[in-house]
């Protein structure tokens, strides 16, 4: 018997990763309903809740300023905790260098909107970003100190940062400056020790799996017909 919640489940996930992969149908359907529901912003129901997130970053991905702040005040305006965790999330997925900084900037700022219990929300969104993961890791590193200053004593949030900025660092030059901001910082981590550590091994873990597996696997796209070489590469 088929199960009517696993396939919404699964239809849910291919879209995810069909929108994800930048697949143009999946993009063009996204920035559509993002699109009416920028056309009739109280209409909360043009988007199914099973596809917002999916809608909501992919939209905002495809867009620019307009569609980044158009988020914002929904996030603003909206009083429903789920949502605007959401929201937070989503706003960290547009391609824009300078509204990705912003941002980041506004996650640390006092008064800036975002609370400081859902900074993390917002970090995690940029750091997700294949634009963004590089600025949220630089943003550790060269505002250490005013993350410290601006949490003070509810340092709980502190791994959660550093785990989320270092997941996806895989070279040796990203190995060697989580090695360099453990040292610069060693006095200063505070909660945050266990993590740093823990980014250390995961970044040396991925540039062993890179090292065993991403040629093999590019030559296996290669022989199938799915690999494209840039012109620049």
């Amino acid at each position: 018997m088929n199960d009517p919640h696993l396939e919404q489940f699964k239809r849910v996930k291919a879209l995810t990763w069909a929108c994800n992969l930048e697949y143009q149908d999946c993009v063009n359907n996204s920035v559509s309903l993002y699109q009416k529901w920028m056309q009739n912003p109280s209409d909360r129901s043009i988007v199914s809740p099973n596809l917002k997130s999916t809608v909501y970053c992919t939209a905002i991905a495809a867009g620019g300023e307009k569609e980044w702040n158009f988020g914002w005040n929904q996030y603003l305006a909206s009083n429903v905790g789920s949502e605007k965790s959401l929201l937070l999330s989503s706003l960290g997925c547009t391609k824009k260098v300078w509204i990705l900084s912003r941002y980041l900037d506004m996650a640390f700022t006092d008064g800036s909107g975002i609370r400081k219990q859902d900074a993390g929300t917002a970090f995690e969104g940029v750091a997700r970003n294949s634009v963004g993961h590089y600025l949220a890791w630089n943003y550790i590193r060269e505002n250490w100190e005013k993350i410290i200053d601006y949490y003070g004593s509810g340092l709980f949030t502190i791994p959660r940062l550093v785990k989320s900025a270092t997941e996806s660092l895989n070279t040796d030059l990203e190995l060697k400056e989580v090695e360099l901001f453990k040292e610069k910082y060693s006095e200063k981590l505070v909660t945050a020790k266990r993590a740093v550590d823990q980014a250390i091994e995961r970044t040396a873990n991925n540039i062993a799996w890179m090292n065993n597996n991403y040629m093999v696997i590019v030559q296996w796209l290669k022989d199938h017909g799915y690999y494209t070489q840039l012109n620049n590469q």
